[in-house]
Parts: structure tokens; sequence; C-alpha cells
């Protein structure tokens, strides 16, 4: 039973920190493949490779090449140069896709994830619907219903994200994090209100320790001090909110600072241009 409890509390403070940084996909081909794809590097989006069928070999960010022999998912949380290799004379069968977490760039989940992940479909639960799904959509319309096929992407890489919380492939960062439960006590605490004027005494009782233990700990397994992180999961929450059109004053109060120009002051000393330049470069970058 406890067991079966721990397991539910993560899922919820998984799907908590997830539903606060939007996945988006964009599905570009499903079918057969041969031969050498080059794919470079982009500052927004990375890739996202399925394997359905067929030998592939994957470049990584340092050149390697890595055989992929039975089906599995080929996720790069941040962009890089890579390439797709299909052995002479055979096919592989493969959805690719762009994909996007948060805005873009550096946030919890991509800094706590490596370059390059692959993990085998027999170990995503319940993902073969999902792909069947694309190729069926793919194939019922010339050139496939594009929405759908995207949405059912975006639950193939949260599938994977899920897989990753439960087995973190790095030893820092939130994944890591949520697997203590109890400095998950205090990241929930942090990504359900950042507005709450945390401090670290208030996050240490949060999980139970002792305020020099929390520290340590966290600074350990997160790789950021509790206060350092609360900032970062702050400005990532701002950043969301300037996207959608909301004012300064009211982005303030929902993340946690006094005023407008509070929030201008941090925002500006942790990204190095203020609320206002980064909404308009990042609308130029969109175009």
């Amino acid at each position: 039973m406890y067991k079966h409890q721990t397991s539910e509390i993560h899922k919820h403070y998984f799907d908590n920190l997830v539903s606060n940084i939007k996945v988006q996909a964009s599905v570009y081909f499903t079918g057969d493949i041969c031969g050498t794809h080059d794919f470079e590097q982009d500052d927004r989006e990375s890739h996202i490779h399925l394997i359905k069928d067929g030998n592939v070999r994957v470049t990584n960010n340092l050149g390697k090449e890595i055989p992929i022999e039975e089906p599995s998912l080929v996720f790069l949380p941040r962009p890089f140069a890579h390439q797709l290799i299909v052995n002479d004379h055979s096919n592989a069968t493969v959805i690719c896709g762009t994909i996007k977490l948060g805005i873009g760039g550096k946030n919890p989940i991509t800094t706590s994830l490596p370059d390059l992940i692959i993990v085998k479909l027999t170990e995503l639960n319940g993902i073969e619907k999902y792909i069947d799904l694309i190729f069926l959509e793919s194939i019922l319309n010339k050139n496939g219903n594009q929405a759908v096929q995207n949405r059912l992407c975006e639950i193939l890489i949260i599938k994977v994200l899920s897989y990753c919380s439960q087995y973190p492939l790095t030893s820092k960062g939130v994944f890591s994090g949520l697997n203590e439960p109890r400095i998950a006590k205090a990241l929930h605490a942090i990504h359900s209100d950042p507005a709450e004027p945390w401090t670290v005494e208030r996050l240490a009782y949060e999980s139970n320790l002792s305020r020099a233990h929390f520290s340590n700990l966290f600074h350990q397994i997160v790789g950021n001090t509790p206060l350092e992180y609360l900032t970062i999961w702050r400005l990532l929450m701002a950043q969301k909110f300037l996207c959608q059109g909301v004012t300064l004053e009211r982005i303030a109060s929902e993340v946690g600072y006094s005023s407008a120009s509070a929030l201008t002051r941090a925002f500006s000393k942790h990204l190095g241009i203020s609320p206002t330049q980064w909404l308009k470069l990042t609308a130029e970058n969109s175009l």
C-alpha cells in the first residue's frame, strides 16, 4: 500500500510540474527512410524520432554512432545537430517531429536530462496505440491530419518524460528531486504556489528536515540552492504569462514579486534583458 501511495504522490508531483511547462510537437514525417539523414541544430526546437521498425544508428553531439536494433524512441530534450543512419540496402519505419518544451531553451526539465535519450518502446507502457494512430492519420489523409498527429506526438513526449522522471538519467535536476520524497515536497510546494513568500526555513519545514540538512540535500540533488530554484521557477512562470499577454503588475503578484518593478529587476538580473525586451525578442524569433 505504501509503495502504491508513493507512486501516486510522485505521479501527482510530475503532473503538476509538466502542466506548467508546455509541451509542443510538430510531426513532419511518417514512413520509411533509407540512407543518411542530417538534422541541423536549431536554437529553439529539438527533435523526437520514433523508430518503429528497422536498424538505425543515431549520432550524438560528439559524433559517436549509437546503434538502435529494436523499436525505440529517440528523444533530444535540447537542440543539437545529429544524424539518423539506416543500414545499407534496408529501410526503417519512423516518425520524426520537432519539439519544444516550454518556450524553448533551458528550463528545469531540459536541464534535468542528458542530450540524447533512447528508450525502448517496450519500456513505455501503452504507447503503441498512439504510434498506430499517428500512422493511421498519415494514411487516411494525403498530408495527414497535422493537428491530430501533433497532439499524439505530444502524448509520446509526456510518456517519455514520465519515464525519465521515474528513472532519472542524470544525478542532478528536478527529476532527481522528485525521486527524493523529502525534496519532492519542497519542489511541489514551489511549483504549486510560486507567489507564496517561501523561505529556506519554510521549505525545510515542508520537507520535515532541519534548515541545514535541507539546504545541503536540495543543492546536492537538484543542483541549485532552494532560493535559486525558486527564482528560476518564478521567472519561468513569468515568461509563460508574458507570452499569454498578462500585464507585468498581474504577473508580479502571480509569481511572488511585490511590484512590476521588482519583477523587472529580478528578470533583468537573471536573464540579462527586461521582460518587455524578452517578449519582443521571443515574438521576433517565432516569426
